[in-house]
């Protein structure tokens, strides 16, 4: 393709050829020179009317003006065909360097279509993780709403453990002031059944059965009254 596009140069003429065309046609020249004065001397000393060339010298006549013809059309396509050389020359250079250009323009496409797939990769390796991170965010806040419900049951149980706690310590503190009431109901207890083995025997002599009466028959005998024995109505002894 490079070397269809690069135009052909022309071929030079050769120093000897071109030499050799000069030659001939300074002898040329020089041989119509010549024959030109020589005719020219002839002519002269005829009258004017009688100054006609013959078919031969006509011929050289014509021959010399086409042969100077040809030499100024020669020499015109010279110039022109070093002329187009030259441009020639121009336009392969130009050419080439756009050849050059479209090289490295070749380079460069390649080298950013492999950057392009690298990026295309990479869009998709990130599309991918988008994707992951999205399904992590998700997961994490379901958990994270788990973790709020287990932490409002978590609460609901502390209280719940709090206000079991306290009606426990009530309890103990009830439990203890019962424990209190009846060590103190035991003692008591104690001193009526300590009393009535001491009443006993009066209580049968004075026939009484009723246990306010004989708590009665006790203050009267012994002048004192105890407030902290329970009433008991009509409790047989």
């Amino acid at each position: 393709m490079e070397q269809e596009l690069i135009p052909r140069k022309a071929i030079p003429i050769t120093a000897a050829a071109k030499e050799m065309s000069e030659n001939r046609a300074e002898n040329m020249k020089q041989l119509l020179a010549s024959f030109s004065q020589k005719q020219s001397g002839q002519l002269s000393s005829l009258p004017p009317d009688e100054q006609i060339c013959t078919p031969l010298e006509q011929q050289f006549v014509d021959l010399a003006r086409i042969s100077t013809a040809k030499d100024t059309i020669i020499e015109q396509q010279r110039c022109d065909i070093k002329s187009i050389n030259e441009k020639l020359d121009l336009k392969a250079k130009e050419l080439k360097e756009a050849l050059d250009d479209l090289s490295k323009c070749e380079k460069r496409c390649n080298a950013q279509e492999e950057e392009l797939n690298i990026l295309r990769n990479l869009s998709k390796e990130q599309t991918y993780m988008c994707e992951k991170v999205n399904e992590l965010t998700r997961r994490l806040l379901d958990e994270d709403q788990m973790a709020t419900a287990q932490k409002s049951q978590i609460d609901d149980l502390v209280k719940r453990l709090a206000k079991c706690e306290a009606e426990k310590e009530a309890s103990l503190a009830e439990n203890a002031q019962l424990s209190t009431d009846i060590e103190t109901a035991k003692a008591t207890i104690g001193v009526l059944e300590s009393r009535l083995e001491k009443l006993s025997p009066l209580a049968e002599l004075r026939q009484i059965t009723v246990c306010t009466n004989m708590i009665m028959y006790y203050s009267v005998q012994f002048g004192e009254i105890s407030h902290d024995l329970p009433k008991f109505d009509s409790i047989q002894i």
